[in-house]
């Protein structure tokens, strides 16, 4: 498959080309975040939290 970049402006394939690295950069740190999330178990603090409303927790 080739593009006719005759017929693109310079400007369009810019704008192409960083959306593209944009997204391709977004997706290898969220790799990267995820196996070191998992290596070093970086898990989320959580604070539990129970609210009881009329005797009932929520």
């Amino acid at each position: 498959m080739s593009i006719n970049t005759e017929n693109i402006e310079n400007d369009k394939i810019m704008w192409y080309l960083l959306i593209h690295i944009t997204s391709v950069l977004s997706a290898f740190i969220m790799g990267i975040s995820g196996y070191l999330g998992r290596k070093f178990d970086l898990t989320p603090l959580v604070i539990d939290v129970n609210i009881k409303i009329n005797g009932a927790e929520c």
